[in-house]
Order: C-alpha cells, then structure tokens, then sequence
C-alpha cells in the first residue's frame, strides 16, 4: 500500500493550496502529528516547503524518511541538535560537529 495518492488529496485541500498559491512571507503549518509528513509532502510536491522545524530527532527522522519515500524530487538536508546545553561547559560530539558544519554548508550552496 502506498500513501502517494493520498498526497495529491491532501495537496487539494484548500488549506494547502491557499499556502502554495501564497506570496506572502513564510507560514507556519499546524498539523496533528501523525499528519505532518504529509502535509509537508503535499506542500513539497508544490513546490512550497523550504525550512521544516521539528522539536526532535525522532520526528525529523520520522518526517524525512516519509518525505524521501513520496516525493523522490525533494532534497533533505538534516541540521542535528547541538545535544548538550550551553551551561553544561560540553562540547557536542565531533561527529555532530560535522553533520552541522555540512549541513549549513549545504544550505548556503542552495541558497546562492
């Protein structure tokens, strides 16, 4: 079974059309959790996603892995949490550091 059919529905819908049709500065997408992939999928299809902000790994990981599975055309660049807080006096693994550093570097050559 595939979600792919549900994606043009949901890209039909009038909230999500009015979005993509939008000129106006960014907007911000409430969805029930279990929804978001697919409404950011049926905005990606559209050409209307740019930043997507998840409060954690496992929903970024949750939403990237559905995002590449519906819309091959989409690109993800995934920017970890720092994992430590600033009071703590720890620097983050080397390999964060890393995935962040590509990460940012990677936004900025899409940018420009």
């Amino acid at each position: 079974m595939t979600l792919r059919p549900l994606i043009q529905l949901v890209g039909q819908s009038h909230p999500i059309l009015e979005l993509a049709k939008s000129k106006k500065p960014p907007a911000t997408l409430f969805a029930p959790t279990n929804t978001h992939a697919i409404a950011v999928a049926a905005l990606a299809k559209q050409g209307g996603v740019n930043l997507v902000v998840v409060p954690t790994s496992r929903q970024a990981e949750e939403i990237s892995s559905t995002l590449k599975e519906l819309v091959q055309e989409v690109e993800i660049i995934e920017l970890p949490s720092w994992e430590t807080l600033p009071h703590e006096r720890l620097s983050p693994a080397a390999e964060t550091i890393g995935k962040r550093l590509r990460a940012l570097h990677r936004m900025h050559e899409v940018r420009t």
